[in-house]
C-alpha cells in the first residue's frame, strides 16, 4: 500500500495549483495529512517538482472539500515559513 501500490481504500487530495516545498516541509504535510485524515500512510504527489498534492492510504476521514482546503492551507502556510529561511522557522 503507497502510491505506487495503490488499494481500493487508497485516495489523492489534490491542490488547486502545485507548491514549491523543500523536503523537510514535505514530511511535515505527509505528517500532517496523515494525521488530518487519520490515514495509514501519506505520500506527497509531485509534479515538475513541486506538491500537487498528497496521497492517502486507508484514509478514515471524509475527503471533504473542507478537508482538501485545510490541507492546501496548511502548505501554503509551510511555505510561507520557508521562503527565504530554508527551514519551517519552527525553532
Amino acid at each position: 500500500m503507497s502510491q505506487s501500490h495503490p488499494e481500493k481504500t487508497c485516495r489523492d487530495v489534490t491542490f488547486k495549483a502545485p507548491l514549491p516545498l523543500p523536503e523537510s516541509s514535505q514530511v511535515a504535510l505527509e505528517d500532517y495529512s496523515r494525521t488530518l485524515g487519520r490515514a495509514e500512510k501519506a505520500d506527497v504527489l509531485m509534479q515538475d517538482g513541486r506538491v500537487a498534492g498528497v496521497h492517502l492510504c486507508r484514509p478514515q476521514e471524509d475527503l471533504s472539500e473542507a478537508l482538501r482546503r485545510d490541507l492546501e492551507d496548511f502548505a501554503t502556510e509551510l511555505v510561507r515559513r520557508t521562503e527565504g529561511t530554508g527551514g519551517l522557522g519552527w525553532s
